[in-house]
């Protein structure tokens, strides 16, 4: 089947024209640039690597590959030269190798076409004199490899040092973030980091950029104990598609179930600790309790006899002056509502002895 027919960019790309640089480029604008054609490579299907990350591998290091596609690399399909059939094949085995000839022909003309169809959105989207020093002085054609074009705008314009890095690097580890925004804010501002570093020749680890990561989170009080359950995690396990996939159901489960104290508000609250009370109550009046697993009864020996309580302080009387500040300062509702949450936190205590 021939591929050459194929129009990618109509079918599968999400950025059809990618975002025009007027006059020199600069890294920032060449990193826009370079998340648009990591874009189209990921979204034309692929059984290349799994699959599961379109053609990204043609564009992204090995490297920054293995973060979202751990132990499955990414290899260039060869052009598999002219089908041979041996004389000695049954029609069977003929026929598999003519399946098998026709799949790795598709393969690598779809590879070939979709590098061309990078390269021809890159030239649209900057001047030509800032790629021709590349440009072969015979042919007149840019190199076929996406790759070698990237990599010859960004060392020749976007080059990036280490005090840049830094400075970035800083940026993210301190990056404020709230629980009613997305968590992949906290994943691409990770991962951006992670190609400036490579842009920088100072690449992170798969493991450094996972710890980064895990910079941000920990300092927010709210995903504390995920984060122990991440930490009680074996190492092979904590790998950057993981700890993705962790948070995001952890981000997920705190916005259905609306646990940050800060929203529910007093009241609810002291709805929640009304429902502890009820339960415990219900649980007393059954005989029922819900227990640990391999809890054992203390024997009536072992249980201390309780103290009578000591007698309630006398109430010292109101003086008038008194009675009537009292009766100017207005009342916070506030208080009302804590003073009812202690109340049923005390109940649920003796409920509890």
């Amino acid at each position: 089947m021939n591929t050459s027919n194929i129009n990618l960019n109509e079918l599968y790309f999400e950025y059809k024209v990618l975002t025009k640089i007027i006059g020199e480029p600069t890294f920032d604008k060449l990193h826009v640039l370079f998340r648009e054609l990591k874009a189209n490579t990921a979204a034309v299907p692929c059984t290349l690597a799994g699959g599961a990350n379109g053609y990204l591998g043609m564009l992204v290091s090995a490297a920054q590959y293995q973060t979202v596609a751990p132990g499955t690399p990414f290899a260039a399909p060869p052009q598999p030269g002219p089908l041979v059939i041996d004389p000695t094949d049954t029609q069977y085995q003929i026929m598999i190798a003519k399946t098998q000839y026709e799949t790795a022909l598709r393969e690598h003309q779809t590879y070939v076409l979709l590098q061309r169809s990078l390269i021809a959105l890159v030239q649209e989207a900057i001047d030509s004199k800032y790629t021709n020093a590349i440009r072969n002085r015979i042919t007149g054609q840019l190199p076929g490899d996406i790759r070698l074009l990237k990599d010859h705008l960004f060392s020749t314009y976007g080059k990036i040092n280490e005090q840049e890095l830094q400075t970035k690097y800083n940026e993210t580890t301190k990056m404020s973030y709230s629980v009613s925004d997305p968590i992949d804010d906290i994943f691409n501002a990770v991962e951006d980091l992670c190609e400036i570093a490579e842009f920088a020749d100072t690449p992170y680890s798969p493991r450094q950029q996972v710890n980064i990561g895990y910079l941000i989170l920990n300092k927010q009080p709210i995903f504390r104990s995920d984060v122990r359950k991440w930490m009680r995690k074996p190492m092979q396990d904590k790998t950057w598609v993981a700890f993705m996939a962790h948070f995001r159901q952890a981000h997920q489960e705190l916005r259905d179930t609306d646990t940050s104290m800060a929203e529910l508000g007093f009241h609810s609250a002291n709805a929640i600790v009304e429902q502890i009370v009820d339960r415990l109550r219900e649980e007393e009046d059954n005989g029922v309790y819900d227990l640990p697993p391999g809890y054992a009864a203390p024997s009536p020996s072992m249980i201390p006899t309780a103290a009578p309580p000591p007698p309630p302080p006398p109430t010292p009387p109101i003086l008038p002056t008194q009675q009537q500040a009292n009766s100017v300062v207005p009342a916070d509702p506030n208080t009302a509502v804590l003073q009812a949450m202690m109340n049923n936190m005390q109940m649920m205590h003796d409920n509890m002895h």
